[in-house]
């Protein structure tokens, strides 16, 4: 639940920075926009962090350390400067390919 409260304060708080100056009522100060962007960045590695700690796959032996080394390999991409789409299909798939391999193995 309290996942779902932070996704849901960000989206309003993310909403409302581009609704305000659009509808010609205040311009946002820049230090404002710079806090608001860290707490996206903040919350989003919360909820990676999160699911990856509490992730657990019955059929994949070491899914845990499988799920590292796919948000490791999405980070990679994003630091190599790729769209977030790209970083979403490079964890995706390392994940499903480390996950069919050691399924193969064991």
């Amino acid at each position: 639940m309290s996942t779902l409260a932070v996704v849901l304060a960000v989206t309003a708080g993310s909403l409302a920075f581009r609704l305000v100056p659009l509808l010609g009522l205040v311009a946002v100060p820049e230090r404002a926009a710079r806090v608001a962007r860290g707490a996206g960045v903040a919350a989003m590695t919360a909820m990676v962090v999160r699911g990856v700690l509490e992730h657990r796959d019955p059929g994949v032996p070491g899914a845990g350390w499988i799920a590292v080394a796919a948000v490791a390999v999405g980070l990679a991409a994003a630091i190599r400067g790729r769209s977030l789409s790209v970083v979403l299909l490079w964890g995706l798939a390392s994940y499903g390919v480390l996950a069919s391999a050691v399924r193969l193995l064991t």
